[in-house]
């Protein structure tokens, strides 16, 4: 199996089953099952978009894995041919379609709303392992031929109005903003940065899927580039496709969509030299209490008990050889901060806590009182978050007051903020001649004036150049 992208935590597929992340090889390559510890953490990201989306007005449903070929047949007619990166199941003459993506089925729940006399707009959303046909090695949590968590939603809106132009979810400007803002907020807020860009395309090529396609790409810690959501305005392709039809015309969508990608980029950005550190909003643990001798059991345990009653998930690490063993198998874990207890009543102080890991509060720099524990645990998780916050909003992009390059990650230029005007010949030779990765136009965050690359002109457009990952699209 190969091993991830140099430079980037998790190394290999090793340090997903130590780390009691997943088991990248079972029930075989490209299948990975979650292991209780992992699925804790992914629970707790998803639960943060299902939130947002509930708020937002989306209803959650659950759609059957298998698809009737002949669906995906009337798309691949009259929209884009996905079938030859599609698994198919059962006999030559009654073959399903393992599902890759939700649009082609939510037209028939809509196309039935619409029957029902249910009034527009409809938004759902949906989690579920889908199927993606990969020919080449997999890679786990990257390139999985069974893909789970994948979340989609889906907006239907009346005939006449378009999906990024009407009164939008949750008062935001349209739905297509709140696709792309809501979930950067999102991410932002369990630790990972973000950029917004509208991808751009060559003048000559077809739209055969989508008009417009928007994506929240981040810059891993080494440099490199990936996409973590995605955001296509469809039209009404679908809709004529699968006659979804409201007052006698078809209906304008749009779908959001990430994978299991976002929760590997999440852990590159987590990473350490000695594993990943999680943010304590999604750490499934997030205090671990060491003891310092086996017979520290009981206090160990006793502060285990008191941080649960005041609802922090705390576990005790009592077993191993030695402080040092015991750390080290709580690090692995990604658990923010670290308690050390002792039950020594000889010892000046008695028994004690101390920090031995997280953003230490300056007031606490010597051992305290057990009765303080509680205490220091929440502190100290106030400040990690803010400090956790800190370093990833160095990786945000920029305000309309901020300098273009102000809040670009990545060593030298390997990403960078160049001018670009609007004409389609100037966007096609950039696309031909780039050096870099074309990422993106910057999506509604602040661009100086600047002189487009190809034709000089002063424009305040621009387009945003990098490396992305091998094998990206």
């Amino acid at each position: 199996m190969s091993r991830q992208p140099a430079g980037l935590w998790p190394h290999s597929p090793h340090d997903l089953r130590r780390t009691e992340l997943i088991d990248p090889g079972y029930p075989f390559a490209g299948a990975s099952a979650w292991l209780p510890h992992g699925f804790d953490l992914v629970d707790r990201v998803l639960t943060r978009f299902s939130d947002l989306f509930r708020t937002a007005g989306y209803e959650e449903i659950l759609l059957p894995t298998l698809v009737n070929e002949e669906i995906l047949e009337r798309q691949a007619e009259s929209i884009k041919d996905f079938r030859r990166q599609l698994y198919f199941v059962g006999s030559e003459d009654s073959r399903q379609v393992v599902a890759s993506s939700i649009e082609a089925q939510v037209c028939g729940l809509f196309a039935g709303w619409v029957a029902q006399g249910r009034t527009p707009p409809y938004r759902v959303f949906c989690v579920r392992t889908v199927g993606r046909h990969e020919t080449s090695t997999p890679r786990p949590l990257w390139k999985e031929r069974f893909v789970w968590p994948f979340f989609e939603a889906q907006v239907a809106v009346p005939p006449g109005s378009r999906p990024g132009g009407h009164g939008g979810a949750d008062g935001f400007v349209s739905d297509l903003d709140f696709l792309v803002r809501g979930p950067q907020q999102v991410c932002l807020d369990i630790g990972l940065p973000t950029f917004a860009v509208e991808r751009i395309y060559d003048s000559t090529a077809p739209k055969l899927y989508a008009d417009r396609r928007l994506e929240l790409v981040t810059i891993l810690p080494n440099g490199e580039i990936t996409i973590l959501t995605s955001v296509y305005d469809l039209g009404v392709r679908f809709s004529d496709t699968f006659g979804v039809r409201y007052d006698g015309a078809s209906m304008p969508m749009l779908n959001f969509a990430f994978s299991a990608r976002l929760v590997l980029a999440l852990l590159q950005h987590s990473g350490t030299v000695t594993g990943p550190r999680f943010h304590p909003d999604i750490a499934p643990i997030q205090v671990g209490v060491i003891a310092t001798r086996s017979d520290d059991e009981d206090v160990a345990s006793g502060i285990v008990r008191d941080l649960l009653a005041h609802g922090v998930r705390a576990c005790a690490f009592v077993t191993g050889s030695g402080v040092g063993r015991r750390c080290a198998t709580a690090r692995e874990l990604g658990i923010p901060v670290l308690l050390q207890v002792s039950s020594a009543e000889r010892a000046p102080l008695g028994s004690w806590v101390r920090l031995i890991s997280g953003e230490r509060p300056r007031e606490q720099d010597r051992p305290t009182p057990l009765g303080g524990a509680v205490a220091l645990a929440r502190e100290t998780l106030r400040v990690e978050a803010s400090r956790n916050g800190a370093v990833r909003s160095a990786g945000r992009e920029p305000s309309p007051a901020d300098p273009p390059s102000a809040a670009l990650m990545g060593d030298g230029d390997l990403a960078e903020l160049v001018g670009l005007c609007h004409r389609s010949s100037c966007v096609d030779e950039t696309l031909r001649r780039a050096r870099r990765d074309v990422i993106g136009r910057p999506y509604r965050w602040g661009v100086d004036t600047r002189r487009c690359a190809v034709c000089g002109v002063e424009t305040e457009a621009a387009v945003m150049l990098g490396r992305k990952i091998r094998g990206e699209k």
